[in-house]
């Protein structure tokens, strides 16, 4: 009975089905099976069942412990699950490679020649993969889902037109299909035609009003349209048919926040990380995917999204110290992002923590020297602590990156006016002005780097109409601060 039951689970990926019965933690532990099978019975059983509980260290575990088994594998079923282990590691070139057995020894199985098309897609060989989907078509005739994945595949390519005709073949074939629906709809959020989105996400759940994808993807397209109130209802009914999707809750979060529920979407919030974390937890630490060669998984990345947006609503309602915590938990799990480092970098200014945050920026730039965003913010600092050389190479770096940006023009002129380069500091504000007339700032920078030019008239008009744009109450302080000095100068001057 044990193995019937992991018989089940190997062919239950082997068909690429759902595994809806996992075997109970008393069959695994039993694992290597003490039972009278085939080597190649044994492996499929070993690599699916890694798979069914998504253990990465196990998978990368059985992979190797296997490695010499699998070389000599004759069963196509072997090589499938193996291309789908490594797919699961971000090995995707190893996995193409798997897929490729697979086809070879099971040419006229259909599943296997989606499997390749996939693998094909993922290793960056789009044709072929397009050549895969054809070859699986002539398998299994007006298969929808075959279309649908066919269609996305050429989606993925900006081959925008023959995503759209594999979408309408997929619906006229099955019109219950919900992922041509969603697909779809996809396609004409892509297109910027979100009206005709939403028809299509409204018409797979008038097929099926209990379809989570149609849910949440409507859910997550309504709250981008302005219609908070009808995107919480779909993720609210979403969290009621599945109490433990995450996604669901993550979209309430983001629902509420629309609506300025913030303690609501702080809970929320908080109901989706503890559903996200024990499955990215499976994942392994950063330092075993680096060992085993293979990127953050969607799992890691998904939880990652829900620390970082959380800790952005908790910066913006002032809680300086619980956004803090938050960037560091995501940095926790994805060290390699150059754009947590910045951002809990400009966190840790608001809590004055100045050495913390020159540290995150220069761990940002370790990792992306390019990054426009860290090199501005690390010029800030270096402005701050009168490294005027060093500010100026940073904030020259972020303009290579950014030559438009009126916000680092503004910058430069600081520094270059810290630098005694006065005409240099009025070249750059008057840049910045240039790309943004209106803004009162840099009117305000303009205006006091014609002050310290002598050209008192000019300053005083910068200011007045800086004065008149601003809403800023400290900024309007320090320019009527300004206009009284060159008020006093002019008046020396007679």
């Amino acid at each position: 009975p044990d193995l019937a039951v992991l018989e089940k689970a190997a062919d239950a990926f082997a068909s690429g089905r759902v595994y809806e019965e996992p075997a109970s933690d008393q069959v695994r532990d039993r694992l290597p099976l003490p039972l009278e099978v085939s080597e190649e019975t044994a492996m499929r059983i070993e690599i699916a069942m890694a798979l069914a509980f998504s253990r990465t260290d196990e998978i990368h575990h059985n992979l190797q412990r296997l490695e010499s088994q699998i070389d000599a594998a004759a069963d196509g079923r072997v090589w499938r699950l193996v291309g789908l282990a490594r797919t699961y590691m971000g090995q995707h070139a190893a996995a193409f490679e798997a897929h490729e057995r697979a086809a070879d020894l099971r040419p006229h199985d259909p599943q296997t020649v989606i499997d390749r098309a996939l693998a094909r897609h993922l290793a960056n060989d789009g044709q072929g993969s397009l050549d895969d989907f054809e070859h699986a078509l002539t398998l299994v005739p007006g298969s929808a889902t075959v279309l649908v994945l066919r269609g996305l595949t050429s989606m993925a390519r900006q081959s925008l037109e023959g995503a759209r005709r594999d979408f309408d073949l997929a619906i006229e074939q099955n019109p219950a299909c919900p992922a041509a629906w969603a697909s779809r709809a996809s396609l004409h959020k892509l297109k910027d035609e979100p009206e005709e989105a939403l028809k299509d996400l409204d018409r797979l759940l008038a097929f099926n009003a209990s379809s989570q994808l149609g849910l949440l993807r409507r859910s997550e397209l309504l709250r981008s349209l302005g219609q908070p109130k009808r995107a919480l209802a779909d993720a609210r009914r979403c969290a009621e048919l599945a109490p433990d999707s995450a996604p669901a809750y993550y979209l309430q979060a983001r629902s509420h926040k629309a609506l300025k529920n913030f303690d609501a979407a702080v809970e929320a919030f908080n109901t989706a990380v503890a559903l996200a974390s024990p499955a990215a937890s499976q994942a392994g630490s950063p330092a075993q995917r680096r060992a085993q060669g293979r990127p953050p998984s969607r799992k890691v990345l998904f939880l990652v999204s829900l620390y970082r947006e959380r800790g952005i609503l908790h910066l913006e309602r002032g809680n300086f110290t619980k956004a803090d915590q938050d960037l560091s938990r995501a940095l926790e799990l994805l060290p390699e992002s150059p754009l947590l480092w910045s951002m809990r970098a400009n966190v840790r200014l608001l809590l004055n923590d100045s050495e913390g945050a020159y540290d995150d920026f220069n761990q940002a730039l370790r990792r992306n020297p390019g990054d426009a965003l860290a090199r501005e913010g690390r010029a800030r600092m270096r402005l701050a602590r009168k490294e005027l050389r060093g500010a100026l190479d940073d904030v020259n770096n972020a303009l290579s990156k950014a030559p438009e940006e009126p916000r680092l023009y503004q910058l430069r002129g600081l520094i270059r006016r810290n630098a005694n380069d006065l005409t240099g500091a009025f070249a750059d504000h008057q840049r910045a002005v240039d790309l943004a007339p209106d803004n009162p700032r840099y009117l305000f920078s303009r205006g006091t780097s014609r002050l310290l030019l002598g050209e008192f008239p000019e300053a005083a008009n910068d200011l007045q109409r800086a004065l008149n744009l601003t809403s800023d109450g400290e900024l309007a302080t320090q320019i009527r601060s300004t206009l009284t000095r060159i008020e006093a100068l002019r008046q020396g001057d007679r």
